[in-house]
């Protein structure tokens, strides 16, 4: 009987140690649309914007999209071991959106918001919806 427990014991201890480091690594995913996800890794600020790769560095601040493009409004990462964000930079991309697994269509910035205007209207983009919103103040 203790050889069981013994057993049932170091099976849990294996277990606890294969599941992610005692909960000191943490993570989380949005699906967006198609193969695009925003993911955090170990911290909310690290969110970015994911094709299989990087597309956009974190900080992702709000991300829509339409049938042809993604839009995403960003701030970008300051200050010792990027941990802070610069709220006070608002960087635009709009990505041209593919159904592979990596981006083979055209990423269009870190753009301010007046190109990012201008170029929506020079490509037809009627319409920007920022439909899922981070916090900003973080």
């Amino acid at each position: 009987m203790n050889n069981t427990r013994w057993h049932t014991s170091i099976f849990a201890a294996v277990c606890l140690l294969l599941s992610g480091c005692f909960g000191l690594f943490d993570n989380g995913t949005d699906h967006i649309v198609d193969n695009y996800d925003v993911t955090w890794i170990d911290l909310h600020i690290r969110r970015a914007l994911y094709n299989t790769e990087e597309i956009v560095p974190a900080y992702v601040a709000a991300v829509g999209y339409n049938s042809e493009y993604l839009f995403v409004k960003q701030h970008p990462l300051a200050g010792e071991f990027d941990s802070e964000v610069l709220e006070s930079v608002t960087h635009y991309y709009l990505i041209k959106r593919t159904k592979s697994d990596s981006q083979d269509q055209p990423v269009y910035g870190p753009l301010t918001e007046e190109v990012f205007n201008q170029l929506c209207n020079k490509l037809g983009v009627k319409e920007v919806t920022f439909s899922t919103r981070y916090p900003e103040n973080i």
